[in-house]
């Protein structure tokens, strides 16, 4: 749920900051929903399990127990994605403080090593992300709007005090 509300609030700020045109929000939201969905599927299975656990022998639980144990971690490194978004979106579009594009490229190359090596791990650095995420926006919210047009630069980004 947190998620989702965070996916919701994040989308609404970047419909307010991203410039005409820009693929940032789309991405960022996508990230955020499809890492919500894939949890959810996985906590349903988890709960299917623990409610069937007599009907079936030892092999099935096992295997629904490590895909409802794995693929919600694995699933954080979606946010990944996100966090390769916003480090754009921060340094050619000017729509998060610097400090997070920072922030964001570091957290995106995390998930990314960590995810291709262990996948249950890249949950920690995509959490950390989004927490962090939300400071970002408060922030950045109370900068000025940069100007809303295609192709908004760093230039116009350090015009508008970032």
């Amino acid at each position: 749920g947190a998620l989702l509300v965070c996916a919701a609030g994040m989308r609404r700020f970047l419909d307010k900051r991203a410039p005409e045109g820009s693929l940032t929000p789309a991405i960022m939201h996508g990230a955020m929903l499809a890492t919500a969905g894939v949890v959810f599927v996985a906590f349903v299975m988890r709960g299917m399990m623990f409610d069937s656990s007599g009907t079936y022998g030892v092999e099935p639980r096992i295997a629904i127990w490590v895909f409802s144990s794995d693929v919600p971690l694995a699933s954080w490194g979606v946010l990944g994605v996100a966090a390769a978004a916003a480090a754009y979106g921060s340094f050619h579009e000017g729509i998060f403080p610097r400090w997070f594009g920072i922030v964001s490229a570091i957290a995106a190359v995390l998930v990314v090593v960590i995810w291709t090596a262990a996948p249950p791990p890249s949950h920690i650095p995509a959490m950390l992300w989004m927490i962090t995420s939300v400071f970002a926006v408060r922030s950045a919210s109370k900068a000025e709007v940069p100007e809303r047009t295609p192709g908004t630069t760093r230039t116009t980004a350090k015009a508008a005090g970032w």
